[in-house]
C-alpha cells in the first residue's frame, strides 16, 4: 500500500526484502570479482620501493 509516495509494509515484509536485497548485491560483487586482475604497482613507486630496500640493507651490514 502507498501512503504519501512512500510505501508501507509489515515489519515482516521488510525484513524479507531487506535479505533478498542483500544476497542480490553479494551476487553481484562475486560476478564483478570475477573479472577483477590484480593492479600492477606504479613504476616509480616500485623503484623506490628497491632503493629504500637496497639502504636498508646496506645499512644493516657491519662495518
Amino acid at each position: 500500500m502507498m501512503r504519501g509516495g512512500v510505501y508501507a509494509f509489515s515489519s515482516g515484509t521488510r525484513d524479507v526484502i531487506e535479505l533478498r536485497l542483500v544476497e542480490v548485491l553479494r551476487a553481484m560483487v562475486r560476478f564483478q570479482a570475477c573479472f577483477l586482475k590484480p593492479m600492477k604497482l606504479r613504476p616509480r613507486l616500485f623503484k623506490r620501493g628497491r632503493v629504500d630496500e637496497k639502504k636498508n640493507v646496506k645499512s644493516e651490514l657491519p662495518g
